[in-house]
């Protein structure tokens, strides 16, 4: 028996002519496995083959089982290269379909490696057996010809350092083994920095730190320790507009389980095939609230193998930053849907000029002890400014601490008289913000022929009227337009406190707003600094103009026929003067009640009844009408009744005793001058009433029509509106009298 070449000899079979090619009449067996010797790491397989000749060297047409001695150490598998990731696993073979030594891969009889696998000989099994193969179903005219199975011995997990024999037996029991070593993978580049990030603090343990390792199986070889620790923390001055210091007494890293190895995390990166390119380990902690620089060390080792890597990283908060645009700060809020942040940017200066660059750094969460944390990297220089180029010089760095959420950090520049370009560079600790600023000669590049001053896209001329109470602005640019946001002019007014002319806004563009204070004339002087000769002087008139038109309070709404009633209207002005103008009153429906003004009045009307009916009653002035007032014109009566309690009359609302009411109306004269029933039955009287019943006292019963409404106050009084009329024709109108109930 050899390792991995084995003659075996055959019993009760010698003969003396030439070698048969069978086993039974061999004289001698070979079996040769190959490889003859095999190491391997955890997880690591590797292919096997087996070819049993005879003493003539004539390949047997035989099968071949595998197995392994211990399983805990290695197996034998049957791997199936057609097998996808989410097939099933392939099943014990058994002795019907076993291939035979010659059959090898099935393609080169007698050469090839004898594909097989084995789960062990334990309780009846048949490992290293082949399975039938199935055809697919051939949809395709050419389809696809499956790969060959093949048998590979694989080291099992914790087997490092140990070592058994797999074997190759007969059918005849006879059997050739070779040695399967597992090893220790080779710390030969086993781990590496994956990445120098800048680490952020959050009181949660979701900082991780990342190494590239060559194989996850390590972590099994090796003894794996790691360390997370201060190098030096960031001294700075607390008291530069911060209103509160950090705040972290222990000043160390902590961690969230007690088992090292629950704060280790493993994962791959996979290319846009699926196909694995690296294995990453990454150490999972939670940073002091500080900001300081730290390293972390993963070693792994074992009796005197050893390897390790380091990565550096910073400590502070987590950031949001963005530059300062044309005066717009990204907000520090990274969850508003609108906060851009924008880290490259061009943008121009003028010669002999200067320039504010500035980049927002938004502090996620916005604590003040995480603001100056973040604050105390830019003392302490972690983030600083750079600038590359001649065409500017700094004059100096600035921080405002005006910014919600954070802090703004400025760079002042200033430009000679020669053009050219400069590259502005803030530097943070994983990121670099660039400013290209070139330096021009503005009024050579950028020149301007002529001032515009516009209102709806047509030039004003040399006189404008704006009116109180209307928005006052006027578009105001430059010929050509291109060169307006290097040439703003310059709007000012002749006297501020007719027109005022508002600061312009960073958004504004064209537009120039205007405060009209009160009516008058004045001039508005356009001028371009850059182009002292260029000079535009406009007339502006500001007129008054009616805010609003409204009745006076207390106007009578009901009137007779023939009769007539006055009527005020008020105009309110913008600018609080009073009105002088003409007021129109118009009446909706002239054959019911005409209107008029009032002789020597401006304001006052006189509203006259024509006819029994209603009409709204309107006044206008500079353009405002004012709301509808309502006239309610009665045919002549005999009585007109507008306060029903009192000397002469009396309203009331009272109860006959069996649940119904009665609305009664008496005078000095009568006990009672007439009683109507009320349909409805205590307290339920409001309501509209039509009709005609009732009595007199005097004269008999009698029937008396009527029409009123009674609303219920709820507080034991009602308003009634409507009348009644008695059949000799006379009338009693009431309106909105309040009675009481009894």
């Amino acid at each position: 028996m050899l390792f991995g070449v084995a003659a075996l000899a055959s019993v009760g079979m010698l003969q003396s002519c030439d070698d048969d090619p069978t086993l039974s009449n061999a004289k001698a067996v070979y079996i040769d496995i190959t490889p003859s010797s095999i190491e391997l790491t955890v997880g690591q397989e590797q292919r096997l083959s087996a070819r049993v000749t005879n003493e003539d060297g004539d390949v047997l047409d035989v099968p071949v089982k595998w197995s392994c001695d211990d399983e805990s150490i290695a197996k034998v598998m049957l791997i199936d290269p057609n097998k996808k990731d989410d097939a099933p696993e392939v099943t014990d073979p058994s002795d019907e379909n076993t291939p035979s030594a010659e059959e090898g891969e099935g393609e080169n009889p007698g050469e090839g490696e004898n594909p097989g696998e084995s789960e062990g000989g334990d309780e009846g099994e048949d490992p290293g057996l082949t399975p039938p193969s199935t055809d697919d179903d051939k949809e395709n005219t050419t389809p696809e010809k499956p790969k060959p199975t093949y048998f590979a011995v694989v080291a099992q997990p914790g087997a490092q350092g140990k070592n058994t024999n797999v074997r190759a037996t007969l059918e005849n029991g006879m059997t050739a083994i070779v040695q399967v070593y597992v090893v220790n993978h080779s710390l030969s580049n086993a781990i590496e920095p994956y990445t120098k990030k800048l680490t952020s603090y959050q009181r949660q343990p979701n900082d991780t730190v990342w190494f590239k390792i060559s194989s996850p199986a390590l972590i099994d070889d090796y003894d794996l320790t790691y360390d997370v620790r201060l190098t030096e923390e960031l001294a700075f001055n607390v008291g530069d507009g911060v209103q509160d210091g950090p705040d972290s007494p222990d000043r160390k890293f902590t961690f969230a389980y007690e088992n090292p190895m629950d704060n280790v995390s493993l994962k791959d990166i996979k290319d846009s095939d699926g196909n694995v390119t690296d294995h990453l380990l990454g150490v999972v902690f939670t940073a002091p609230r500080m900001s300081a620089k730290a390293e972390c060390t993963v070693t792994l080792s074992k009796d005197d193998a050893t390897a390790s890597a380091t990565v550096p990283f910073y400590v502070h908060p987590k950031l949001s930053p963005g530059f300062e645009v044309n005066g717009k700060r990204p907000l520090a809020d990274e969850m508003t849907p609108s906060n851009i942040k924008i880290s490259l940017m061009s943008a121009t200066m003028d010669i002999n000029s200067t320039y504010k660059v500035g980049v927002c750094v938004g502090v996620e969460g916005g604590w003040g002890v995480d603001i100056a944390n973040a604050y105390g990297c830019e003392t302490a220089g972690l983030f600083k400014w750079t600038v590359e180029g001649s065409a500017v010089v700094v004059e100096n760095v600035s921080v405002d601490m005006d910014y919600k959420g954070g802090y703004v950090s400025y760079l002042h520049v200033r430009s000679g008289q020669r053009e050219g370009l400069s590259v502005i560079k803030y530097d943070m600790a994983d990121t670099t913000f660039v400013c290209n600023l070139n330096v021009e000669d503005y009024n050579i590049s950028h020149p301007v022929n002529n001032i515009v001053v516009q209102k709806n896209g047509e030039d004003i001329g040399d006189e404008y009227t704006f009116e109180m109470g209307v928005p006052a602005e006027l578009d105001v640019f430059v010929d050509p337009d291109a060169s307006f946001i290097y040439h703003l002019p310059v709007v000012e007014s002749a006297d501020p406190s007719i027109i005022e002319v508002a600061p312009r806004g960073e958004s504004d563009g064209y537009s120039r707003k205007f405060t009209l204070h009160k009516p008058g004339t004045t001039y508005l002087k356009v001028t371009v600094p850059d182009f002292p000769d260029l000079e535009k002087n406009i007339k502006v008139t500001v007129a008054d103009k009616v805010r609003q038109i409204s009745w006076a309070s207390g106007m009578p709404n009901m009137l007779l026929e023939g009769e007539s009633v006055e009527l005020t209207a008020n105009v309110e002005m913008h600018s609080g003067l009073p009105y002088d103008g003409e007021i129109v009153f118009k009446s909706s429906d002239e054959s019911v009640a005409t209107v008029a003004l009032k002789p020597g009045s401006h304001n006052e009307c006189i509203v006259t009844g024509v006819s029994e009916g209603s009409v709204q009653i309107t006044a206008e002035a500079g353009g405002f009408k004012s709301a509808a007032h309502r006239i309610d014109v009665n045919a002549k009566a005999d009585l007109i009744v507008n306060d029903m309690v009192g000397d002469n009359f009396t309203a009331m609302l009272t109860d006959n005793g069996d649940g119904n009411m009665f609305v009664m109306f008496s005078n000095s004269e009568t006990d009672v001058f007439a009683t109507i029933p009320l349909i409805a039955e205590w307290p339920a009287i409001a309501g509209t009433y039509k009709g005609s019943d009732g009595q007199l006292t005097y004269n008999g019963d009698f029937e008396i029509s009527y029409d009123f409404t009674i609303v219920d106050n709820g507080d034991s009084t009602a308003v009634i509106n409507g009348y009644f009329q008695m059949p000799n024709g006379m009338k009693v109108i009431f309106n909105d009298i309040t009675v009481e109930y009894y």
